[in-house]
């Protein structure tokens, strides 16, 4: 072997020891590994950057649709309120027209000019006459039955309400408190069994009310009363105040200051 040849291998790099290798391996993995889990994290941060977005568009169209539906709360409220008062208007008229031609002798014609709008609208909102009867009546239940019987808890409540529609209707100032509107559905009752039964429903509603407000105001004169006993006396009270209705139309001269002295005295034999 030549002296240059052994010169050589002199020169060489010792070999590597066995755990230094893998320790260099273990590194390298370590790093490849790091490498991943960086890419894996800006995936992930690319999906949540995504998925926010995706979440931000939806609160978005949230938003959108809440503002929608918003609009149309309103618009549903409006248009509500604006069919309500077409059907004031047309009970209105149609009052006018039953006091002024009778209810036979009033068609739908004549209540669509009263109202100042087309037939065809009338019919978009009651389908037929017996409808706005029906309607009227209930109106006038509002009036007279609950609200007005809570009220009456002495004998002088009673006289005293009796007289305020005993005026009301000898002024004939208020369409929904006319004694010959009262009159003429009355009379139209004898006549169509479908009216005699809508003011029958609401005369069976106003003497129910009625019935317990005779019980409550002879309880305050120290009487106490069945059923029974306060049906019939509130039998007696609807002749009563019906009979005003009769009378205002055929002496309408006739004042209420007149009539108080004995109408309170019949009201209080009638409670006592």
């Amino acid at each position: 072997m030549s002296i240059d040849t052994r010169r050589a291998r002199d020169t060489r790099s010792p070999p590597t020891p066995a755990p230094a290798r893998r320790s260099v391996a273990r590194a390298a993995r370590s790093a490849t590994l790091a490498e991943h889990s960086v890419a894996r994290s800006e995936r992930s941060a690319t999906l949540a950057g995504r998925f926010t977005a995706r979440a931000e568009r939806s609160v978005a169209r949230a938003g959108r649709s809440g503002t929608r539906a918003e609009r149309s709360v309103v618009h549903a409220g409006r248009a509500g309120t604006r069919a309500e008062r077409q059907r004031l208007r047309i009970l209105d008229a149609a009052e006018r027209c039953f006091i002024e031609r009778g209810f036979h002798a009033a068609s739908m014609a004549h209540i669509a000019a009263t109202a100042r709008m087309s037939p065809g609208l009338i019919y978009r909102y009651f389908g037929a006459k017996n409808d706005i009867v029906r309607a009227i009546v209930a109106r006038h239940l509002e009036t007279d039955s609950c609200p007005a019987m809570q009220r009456l808890n002495t004998g002088e409540d009673f006289c005293a309400r009796m007289l305020e529609a005993f005026e009301c209707w000898r002024r004939r100032d208020d369409p929904s408190m006319n004694a010959a509107l009262i009159l003429e559905l009355t009379a139209e009752a004898a006549r169509d069994p479908e009216i005699l039964q809508i003011v029958r429903s609401k005369d069976q509603a106003v003497s129910k009310d009625l019935t317990v407000a005779v019980q409550r105001a002879a309880q305050e004169q120290g009487t106490r009363l069945s059923r029974e006993a306060a049906s019939v006396r509130a039998v007696v009270l609807q002749c009563l105040f019906e009979g005003l209705a009769c009378r205002v139309v055929r002496n309408p001269s006739l004042s209420a200051t007149a009539l108080r002295p004995l109408l309170g005295k019949v009201i209080a034999a009638l409670l006592g």
